[in-house]
């Protein structure tokens, strides 16, 4: 930090070139469908663009998003994981593509892999937004939204392009992708294909050992396939999105004997209209799309020994193989599940004619989702013979619908050498569940919530792009289908229904600012965050008996409440051919329990990434970056159960006992980089990631991030 501080005062003692200036960035997320300068948005926002992924070998979506200022990452297990924002986790943070929901009624309510399995060649640019974005966005943005926009037709290159990557040792393996555009401006097809595959993961050691990360091999693809048409004031574009994932390992409880397998299949068609019109509706713009996801699971259960794998080695090498009868001796449960999700959408925006000093745009959408599920294992008890079961991770035959309509007003106040604008935003909201009885329940489930957020902000503007903001708030997050509609007997608890149940809630209030003058660029943003009506269970009774079958009978019920609160700040220098990044981001808060209160689950620690890049010539540049966390010990309850977190290194089957568990260590990653452009549109990049080949586990991750990685790079435009 010392040296960053020392090289930028070095750059800021020149005089900046009048011709060099940080500013021009356009962002969306925080208008919904209306373009403005980063400057002039209200909003927590940061953008990763094409040209800083490719500059940073940024080759998945999370990688990029992760980028953000104060955004943390947790790795599920290898090559997936999620973006956690302000302390927010799976559910609580909504992604978006191309201005649709990305997020599903089944993402689950802890980590999920679902957004770390898409590769960033399909995307011209990520924008995180971090915190509640309810008002615009609906259910699920309490911690912020994640907005991935697709490639863009760009008329002032060649068609085409192709880009072959190879890695070593920190993760065997390498990528190839595909580019082609062709039409013109008004009228153009882009499509993008790209293949990952991932041999084997070196999990560093410090040394140079080769201490491989088992079940780390994995494939996966995706294609982007975009059709753009413009016919005077009305423009239409449609699109389709493929992943396909195979073979993403699950270790975390090994040493438990506890394994599983990822395999997803995931197809996103959308369709978008917008009209320009000089009457009262200036812009209106509609879309639809279908998302179908498909997740299967293996998981095995290995025999155990004291309450540890009694054959760790079979154990690991049995996951991919055929089950038979007596499975290798070392097996003892084999469980299959098989979900899919068909999530159809629609919605609609307009922004009126401004009325004086008044602008207001409005819009709702709707979307419904339906899941099939399936569920069958396989015991040794039985000699393997596979039986199918009642219920899968979700009941087969649920829906889910969730939507509403809300309007977003931007007053100025006075417009002088500064300005002061009033933004006030109201959304009405409505969710659902419906699902057959299951479990032991007498009766379906058909479950129903309605409600109101609103947000209110004051935005001052100055000259040379100083902007400051103040604000406040809400989000929400209505229950999903695993808390609304997976209950009755699941196994240790015999759980009912609650047609009160509603949605988690926040309020928020936050301080910004953001300046850009000359060769420099700043923002800093400083927010506490109140959580309320948290989803809990309490005990209860069904039939006036307080448990079925022996186990008890369990409700869930909004009772808990929490806080947040937290800084972040980054820095942007630019002068010659120097250039420098750096950013850094605190986070903390309490969460309410019966026994008192403690820290919020998976809370992440302070952590911070600097990069500083040198262009030799027009040709050669060199780069330098440096990430790092402090070490984390604030712990939920739940966290001291988690192997993830708390592994006892004596026995590593369990977890420590009482407040002995020291959390997880602090670490750093130190990068080194190179990009050469050659003749014939050319381009070579080479870099070594993790350059001290330092073991690396990001708070609450499943696995260990890859030791030292080198990579080389070749682009070629045809």
């Amino acid at each position: 930090l010392m040296l960053a501080s020392l090289l930028l005062l070095a750059g800021l003692a020149g005089q900046p070139p009048n011709n060099q200036r940080l500013d021009g960035n356009v962002v969306i997320t925080g208008n919904r469908d209306s373009a403005k300068e980063l400057s002039e948005t209200p909003a927590d926002v940061s953008v990763i663009d094409r040209k800083a992924m490719d500059k940073n070998g940024l080759n998945s979506a999370v990688s990029a998003a992760q980028e953000s200022p104060g955004a943390a990452f947790q790795e599920t297990n290898p090559g997936a994981g999620l973006v956690m924002l302000r302390g927010m986790v799976g559910p609580d943070v909504l992604i978006v593509l191309d201005g649709l929901r990305y997020s599903t009624s089944t993402f689950r309510t802890g980590p999920n892999q679902y957004f770390g399995l898409l590769g960033s060649f399909a995307l011209d640019r990520v924008e995180v937004m971090q915190g509640p974005s309810s008002v615009l966005y609906g259910n699920g943005a309490i911690g912020g939204v994640v907005h991935m926009e697709t490639r863009r037709f760009d008329s002032s290159k060649t068609p085409g392009a192709l880009r072959l990557e190879l890695t070593g040792l920190g993760a065997n393996g390498g990528d190839i992708s595909v580019l082609h555009q062709m039409g013109a401006k008004d009228a153009h097809v882009i499509f993008s294909l790209h293949r990952r595959e991932v041999i084997e993961r070196n999990a560093g050691t410090g040394g140079l050992g080769l201490d491989f990360v088992p079940l780390a091999n994995l494939d996966q693809s995706d294609v982007l396939l975009k059709g753009f048409l413009r016919k005077g004031s009305l423009r239409l574009d449609a699109g389709y999105l493929g992943l396909i994932t195979h073979g993403g390992g699950r270790l975390d409880r090994i040493e438990q004997g506890d394994l599983r397998r990822y395999n997803n299949q995931d197809h996103f068609l959308w369709l978008r209209a917008m009209q320009r019109s000089s009457g009262l509706f200036r812009k209106t713009s509609a879309f639809a799309g279908v998302r179908r996801l498909s997740e299967s699971i293996l998981r095995d259960k290995c025999l155990k020994t004291d309450g540890a794998v009694s054959y760790k080695q079979a154990c690991l090498g049995g996951l991919d193989s055929e089950l038979e009868p007596n499975f290798e001796g070392h097996l003892k449960e084999r469980r299959f599940y098989d979900d899919a999700v068909v999530s159809a959408q629609l919605g609609m925006q307009t922004t009126l004619r401004p009325m004086g000093k008044l602008r207001l745009i409005a819009g709702f959408e709707w979307a419904d989702d339906s899941v099939n599920s399936e569920h069958s294992s396989a015991k040794a008890s039985d000699e393997f013979e596979v039986k199918s079961k009642e219920r899968g991770n979700y009941v087969d035959g649920s829906r889910y619908h969730s939507g509403g309509a809300y309007a977003l007003s931007r007053l100025r106040l006075f417009d002088a050498a500064r300005t002061l604008d009033m933004s006030v935003g109201l959304r009405y909201s409505v969710f659902g569940a419906q699902a057959p009885s299951t479990g032991g329940l007498d009766n379906a489930i058909n479950y129903e919530q309605s409600g109101l957020v609103g947000s209110a902000k004051l935005i001052l503007h100055g000259k040379d792009k100083l902007s400051f903001w103040a604000g406040v708030a809400q989000g929400f997050r209505a229950p999903n289908l695993q808390e609304s509609t997976v209950l009755g007997d699941t196994g240790s608890k015999f759980e009912i229904p609650n047609a009160d149940l509603g949605p988690q809630r926040s309020q928020t209030a936050e301080l910004g600012l953001r300046d850009v003058f000359g060769n420099l660029r700043w923002s800093s943003v400083a927010f506490f965050t109140v959580l309320k009506d948290l989803i809990d269970e309490e005990d209860s009774t069904y039939n006036g008996a307080s448990e079925v079958d022996g186990a008890p009978v369990v409700q869930r019920v909004n009772q808990r409440s929490g806080e947040y609160y937290g800084l972040r700040g980054r820095l942007d220098w630019r002068r010659g051919k120097w250039s420098e990044s750096h950013q850094a981001s605190w986070v903390a808060g309490e969460i309410e329990r019966k026994e008192g209160w403690t820290a919020p689950r998976r809370l992440p620690p302070i952590q911070g990434l600097h990069r500083l890049a040198y262009d030799l010539d027009a040709k050669l540049s060199l780069g330098l970056g440096l990430r790092w966390a402090w070490a984390q010990d604030q712990l939920h309850p739940s966290d001291r159960k988690d192997l993830r977190i708390c592994t006892d290194s004596s026995a590593p089957h369990t977890v420590y006992a009482g407040d002995d568990c020291p959390g997880t260590p602090a670490w750093y990653r130190l990068d080194l980089s190179a990009a050469y452009r050659g003749s014939n549109n050319a381009i070579w990049r080479v870099s070594l990631e993790n350059a001290s080949n330092r073991p690396i586990k990001a708070h609450g991750s499943g696995t260990s991030a890859p030791g030292m990685t080198a990579r080389l790079g070749f682009q070629q435009r045809y």
